[in-house]
């Protein structure tokens, strides 16, 4: 699998007139965990969070906040579809990241991240602050309110 780039702000062209609005003024409270939080404590955030968005996804990170990944409910079937109820209780959500993670700026344009994203399949990218640090994640569905297709 390969890995997704990591794009900064110099990354953007020089001129993205994309779109005004940015991805911070659509980025949700972030649901951001531990490398090493369990796998079955993952699940039950991720259950939690699908009650309030179908698109539901958590950002694993290192110790300094770094992300590793992101991880979704599907993340976590695909991990536990081989496996007994016991061999995944020493799991953990670094354990289940099968993705790479796109990672954004928080000024990156919202139209911007949208091309990124259906040009790399992802399902989300990962907003960062200046130092690397997570801020929380953008999905399509809020890029989609973020251009104007929903409320």
């Amino acid at each position: 699998m390969s890995q997704l780039p990591h794009v900064s702000g110099s990354d953007r062209p020089p001129h993205d007139t994309l779109s005004d609005t940015r991805v911070g003024a659509v980025l949700r409270p972030p649901m951001i965990v531990t490398h090493d939080l369990p796998l079955s404590e993952v699940a039950s955030v991720l259950n939690d969070l699908a009650n309030e968005a179908t698109d539901a996804c958590v950002v694993v990170v290192d110790e300094a906040r770094r992300p590793v990944g992101l991880l979704t409910a599907l993340c976590v079937m695909r991990l536990s579809q081989h496996r007994t109820r016991e061999s995944l209780a020493g799991l953990c959500a670094e354990d289940g990241v099968v993705r790479p993670c796109a990672q954004v700026p928080l000024d990156a344009s919202v139209k911007w991240v949208a091309h990124m994203l259906t040009a790399s399949g992802a399902p989300a990218a990962v907003v960062v602050d200046p130092y690397g640090k997570a801020l929380g994640a953008v999905t399509a569905r809020d890029l989609l309110r973020g251009l104007g297709y929903v409320d």
